[in-house]
């Protein structure tokens, strides 16, 4: 009986854990968040919050907390060890920052920017930074194409329009070139003396719609 009675309170146990950590995160959470210190955190549409995509994981309880998660086994160890509470974060989250706050020490609040992502996933950084690396190994076609995925996601991302034009440029396409220039500046470019000195652009620097580009300024 007694052998019975523990294998009813384990099954109880795992039902309560199981069921305790049922919270769903709210819409708005679930996307990429990433700190100052360039630290990402992703929430996912189980409940599940991973930091820095290295493991770390926290469940959420509710709508304002989340729990360590150690997983299914990892919990029950933690009761039948007698181990301490499982470290608790308060967060709280606006159109454009998440803060994290350990109701432990409240002093060690971090917060965190989000990140726009697309249908897959994928983050304005992931494609920026892929652009660039393949636009610095002359691979200007995959960086054309990874540039303007990471202006799908962030029209505003300046550089990757004036990256876009110096692809074209370098591949001696003056239309083109000219072209993403422009959208360049309509959204926020210009340095006018770093452009004019910019080699990459020398393919086109006596072309009459690079002219017109630099006349009009």
């Amino acid at each position: 009986m007694k052998v019975t009675g523990a294998i009813f309170t384990l099954f109880l146990s795992f039902i309560f854990i199981k069921t305790s950590f049922s919270a769903s995160p709210e819409t708005m959470l679930i996307g990429k968040w990433k700190s100052e210190e360039g630290i990402m955190i992703e929430f996912v549409k189980d409940g599940i919050l991973i930091i820095n995509n290295q493991g770390a994981r926290y469940r959420i309880i509710d709508k304002e907390r989340v729990e360590f998660d150690l997983g299914e086994m990892g919990m029950l160890l933690a009761i039948f060890s007698g181990g301490g509470p499982r470290p608790i974060l308060r967060f709280a989250v606006s159109d454009d920052e998440l803060v994290l706050t350990p109701l432990a020490s409240p002093d060690e609040t971090e917060r965190f920017r989000r990140v726009k992502v697309n249908a897959s996933g994928k983050d304005t950084d992931e494609y920026y930074n892929r652009g660039n690396t393949n636009f610095k190994q002359n691979n200007y076609q995959q960086a054309i194409k990874d540039l303007q995925r990471a202006i799908q996601i962030n029209s505003k991302l300046v550089l990757a329009y004036l990256n876009i034009a110096r692809s074209y440029s370098i591949q001696n396409n003056a239309a083109m070139a000219c072209d993403w220039l422009k959208k360049a500046i309509e959204k926020g470019y210009n340095y006018w003396e770093i452009l004019q000195k910019d080699k990459d652009f020398d393919n086109i620097r006596n072309t009459s719609c690079y002219q017109e580009i630099i006349k009009s300024h």
